[in-house]
C-alpha cells in the first residue's frame, strides 16, 4: 500500500467512542485524545496518515435520520479534495443504513469510504474499536476499491449488502448475498470483487439537498389487516417496501389485503417487494401468489435487503424523477446493490 496516502477519519459518534456514567455509556468527547492514547500503533507508516473529525453534536445512532445521510455525504464532498479516502465512525444500531444511504449519496465521490463502529468501546481495556478501526484505515487507504464499504469483525463488504445481524458478537454485521470485498486473515486480504459489476454512470443521480421522503417498511405477518395498509397510503406514504414471505409470497387468497395494495399502486405509492428471509433473493414468477404481487403492480426488491431497498428508494424519490423510472431503477444495479434476473 501507498504510505502517503492521507484519510480524514470522521466521528460520528456511537459505542466506539462512549464513556460509562451512571446511566450508562454515554458519548464522549475528544475521541482525537484517546484514539492517540488507547491505538498508539497507527503511528506506525504500514497505516496511512490522517486527520480527525469529530462531529459535535454527535449522531446517536438510534436516532439517525435521512437528513443525517445528507449531512455525511456532505461533509465528505466538501473535502473529497483534500483526501484520498474517508473512514466514518458511526453507532451500530443505524449503521447498516447509513452506509448503504451513502453509497447512492457519494455516487460522485470515486474515492474509498469505510464505515466501521464497534460493540465494545474503545475506552475498555479489551475491545473491538481498536481492530475495527486500523483495518478501516488500511481498507481506505486502497485505490483500487473506489466504494462504500462497511468494515466490522473480520470483513470488508459493500455498504448496500450489509445488515446488523447480532446484537452482541464482535462480527455483528454480515453480507447475505454478496461475498466479502476482503478478509482478515491476519492482514486484509482482498478478494477482487470491485465495482465492475455497477450500472453505467448515466443511471446514477448526484443528490445534495435533502428532502422528506414518506417511506414505510411493512413485514407480513398472519393475520394482517388491509386497514394498516389502508392507512399508509392514506397518511400520504409515498413508497412501502413489502417483505414478504420466502421467495415473495403473500395472502392471496385475503381479498381485502390484495385490494388494499391494489389500492396504494392506484394511488401512485411505489410498493417495492422483499423477504424476510436473511439470505436469497424473491422470484415472483415461481408460484402463483408471487404472480399476483407483479399483476397488482408491485416490483421485486430482488435480493435486496431491507436497508438497500430502503435508502436506494428514498435515494430515487429524492431525485424527482417519475414514479415510472422510480419503478425501473429499483430493479436496475445501480451501486452494486442487487444482482439482475
Amino acid at each position: 500500500m501507498d504510505n502517503q496516502k492521507f484519510i480524514c477519519v470522521i466521528s460520528a459518534g456511537g459505542t466506539f467512542s462512549s464513556l460509562p456514567s451512571d446511566r450508562g455509556y454515554t458519548a464522549a468527547p475528544d475521541l482525537a485524545a484517546m484514539i492517540t492514547d488507547k491505538i498508539p500503533e497507527l503511528k506506525n507508516t504500514v497505516f496511512p496518515a490522517y486527520d480527525f473529525i469529530e462531529l459535535n453534536p454527535p449522531i446517536d445512532s438510534p436516532n439517525v435520520t435521512p437528513l443525517s445521510w445528507f449531512e455525511l455525504a456532505s461533509k465528505v464532498r466538501s473535502l473529497a479534495d483534500q483526501y484520498d479516502g474517508f473512514v466514518i465512525i458511526h453507532g451500530t444500531d443505524t449503521l447498516a443504513y447509513t452506509a448503504s444511504a451513502l453509497s447512492f449519496l457519494l455516487a460522485d465521490i470515486e474515492k474509498p469510504v469505510v464505515v466501521t463502529g464497534s460493540q465494545i468501546p474503545l475506552y475498555e481495556p479489551c475491545n473491538d474499536a481498536r481492530s475495527n478501526l486500523c483495518n478501516a484505515l488500511l481498507a481506505a487507504g486502497e485505490s483500487d476499491y473506489n466504494e462504500v464499504s462497511v468494515f466490522f469483525g473480520r470483513n470488508l463488504m459493500r455498504a448496500n449488502r450489509v445488515t446488523k445481524s447480532d446484537s452482541m458478537a464482535l462480527d455483528a454485521f454480515s453480507s447475505p448475498n454478496f461475498p466479502a470485498l476482503a478478509t482478515l486473515a491476519g492482514k486484509l486480504k482482498f478478494c477482487g470483487h470491485n465495482c465492475s459489476d455497477w450500472a453505467e454512470r448515466s443511471t446514477w443521480f448526484d443528490i445534495y439537498e435533502h428532502r422528506e421522503v414518506d417511506i414505510a417498511v411493512l413485514p407480513l405477518y398472519p393475520g394482517i389487516r388491509a386497514a394498516t395498509l389502508h392507512a399508509l397510503v392514506d397518511a400520504g406514504t409515498e413508497g412501502i417496501i413489502l417483505e414478504c414471505y420466502g421467495m415473495g409470497h403473500v395472502p392471496d387468497q385475503d381479498d381485502a389485503f390484495m385490494s388494499a395494495l391494489q389500492y396504494a399502486v392506484d394511488k401512485g405509492v411505489v410498493v417495492i417487494a422483499t423477504t424476510h428471509c436473511h439470505e436469497g433473493t424473491l422470484s415472483l414468477d415461481t408460484y402463483a401468489s408471487g404472480q399476483t404481487l407483479v399483476d397488482t403492480g408491485v416490483i421485486s426488491g430482488q435480493d435486496m435487503r431491507r436497508e438497500a431497498a430502503f435508502t436506494k428508494l428514498h435515494y430515487l424519490l429524492t431525485a424527482g424523477i417519475s414514479s415510472e423510472q422510480v419503478k425501473l431503477l429499483m430493479q436496475r444495479n445501480l451501486r452494486g446493490e442487487l444482482i439482475e434476473r
